[in-house]
């Protein structure tokens, strides 16, 4: 009767020794890949150096020649789009600034190219910014544990900007302003998916907060819609931010063309808050 009992009690022993071996081979293994990790983030902060350098440089060179340079600003704006699409660590809050600062002056342009630039790099950085939000708020206590990250640290501080810092209004004035004419005729259906991109992204509360703030408080006396009274504009702001305009890009794009008078090449006027 005794026999089965040891039997059992040798089971148990083989199964902690098991056990004990897979333990012992897991922190093997977990000590053997701590160097790899020390690699990778020196790594990353070298990167991150090395970014921000750059940017810093060009943004720089921009300044004391007092002219925006294409290739300049098309490096930089590619640099960041990457940056935030692949790897949002690698900018550290001093790069962000430098693009940030960039992308105003950069929209009061007539070269085609650079205007394209511009408009998808608006578009990536509030998809960027708001996904990362949402995925926050619907996920808790899991995703709040990647905020520790340098991923999420750049992107906090990226909807930090948009959102508190106020960056957001301003790039959906000028968004209006580049319909308006201060980028070139032909590029309205870009402009317009560019601004309609925001809408979903941002959410149509935020953006509605951003259009009202952009169209009745930013803008200079010089914008286009200025002429037309309060009521036409406030209607304006409901519309654009109105679900059947979050449906339809057609819609949009017809509203945007009616408020900001249509197209006139060389328009650059209309606002009031210039870039850092």
């Amino acid at each position: 009767a005794q026999e089965p009992s040891t039997h059992l009690s040798q089971q148990q022993q083989q199964q902690q020794q098991q056990w004990l071996s897979a333990q012992q081979c897991q922190s093997a293994q977990q000590q053997q890949h701590l160097p790899l990790v020390q690699q990778q983030l020196q790594l990353q902060s070298l990167l991150q150096g090395l970014i921000a350098k750059a940017l810093t440089a060009a943004c720089a060179a921009m300044q004391q020649h007092g002219a925006i340079s294409l290739d300049q600003v098309l490096g930089m704006l590619a640099l960041g789009a990457a940056c935030l699409q692949h790897t949002p660590g690698l900018l550290v809050p001093q790069s962000l600034d430098v693009l940030l600062a960039v992308i105003l002056p950069a929209t009061r342009s007539q070269n085609s190219e650079q205007c394209i630039g511009v408009l998808r790099w608006i578009e990536t950085l509030v998809k960027a910014a708001q996904l990362h939000h949402q995925h926050q708020q619907g996920a808790g206590g899991i995703v709040a544990h990647c905020t520790t990250n340098m991923a999420g640290q750049t992107l906090e501080a990226l909807q930090q900007r948009l959102v508190t810092a106020g960056v957001g209004p301003q790039l959906v004035l000028a968004s209006l302003l580049a319909a308006a004419g201060s980028m070139p005729p032909d590029l309205i259906l870009p402009i317009c998916r560019c601004l309609h991109g925001v809408l979903v992204a941002a959410g149509q509360q935020l953006f509605r907060q951003w259009l009202h703030e952009s169209v009745l408080q930013l803008a200079a006396d010089t914008a286009p819609w200025q002429s037309v009274k309060i009521d036409t504009k406030v209607a304006f702001i409901g519309d654009l931010s109105s679900g059947e305009s979050l449906a339809s890009v057609t819609r949009f794009k017809r509203l945007v063309k009616q408020f900001c008078g249509g197209k006139k090449k060389g328009t650059t006027s209309g606002m009031s808050v210039r870039a850092p």
